[in-house]
């Protein structure tokens, strides 16, 4: 997150944006998959990070930038990781009828 990156202008303008929701999905439904007793500290922990790394790349690079926006994108992913747990939970609950 803080490695130099040159700026791209090609392709899609919003890749950034999802690139940020779909690691905070995982890095969510990792966490709460292996901490079950803690998910909202889990979410704001991961809120915190997710905050520390774009003060860090308005602090220390020059070739990155921080954005509230790249912020936002990681709390909806943490909100999506969310309910991508809570599903999972709900499956491995539920009886195989089979």
């Amino acid at each position: 997150m803080l490695w130099p990156f040159p700026p791209s202008n090609d392709g899609w303008i919003y890749t950034d944006k999802v690139e940020h929701v779909l690691v905070f999905i995982v890095l969510t439904s990792l966490g709460l998959l292996s901490y079950t007793r803690w998910p909202s500290l889990i979410c704001i922990g991961l809120m915190a990070y997710g905050a520390i790394i774009e003060l860090l790349q308005a602090t220390l690079t020059t070739t990155r930038q921080a954005s509230w926006a790249d912020w936002l994108a990681d709390s909806v992913g943490i909100a999506l990781g969310f309910i991508v747990y809570y599903y999972i939970l709900s499956k491995k609950c539920r009886p195989n009828l089979i």
